[in-house]
């Protein structure tokens, strides 16, 4: 089955990360209505700067690990889909992490 997302919002979470900009941008060029939920941008030179994504999408900035933050955004949209792409990459900082 084939089903049009032209008009459809999407969120992404971790919408700044290298994967979650070019999900964004592929989706854009679907004519999706973007939503993106990061805590920040993780890389310098980045994706989403060089696209300049924050200006073309609806950008929250937040935690999801404050998940009420993110439950209030959900809410407040009502999406069609999520992409929940938000992730600590890196394996030794995400094991320092925990020892917190």
């Amino acid at each position: 089955m084939h089903t049009d997302i032209k008009g459809k919002k999407i969120l992404i979470t971790g919408n700044t990360g290298f994967k979650g900009s070019w999900l964004t941008q592929v989706l854009l060029q679907k004519k999706c209505e973007i939503f993106g939920f990061s805590d920040n941008i993780p890389t310098n030179p980045s994706l989403f700067e060089v696209l300049s994504l924050e200006e073309k999408i609806n950008q929250c900035w937040g935690n999801v690990n404050e998940p009420k933050n993110l439950r209030n955004f959900i809410l407040k949209i009502k999406p069609d889909f999520i992409f929940h792409l938000a992730a600590q990459a890196l394996v030794r900082k995400a094991f320092s992490k925990l020892r917190e």
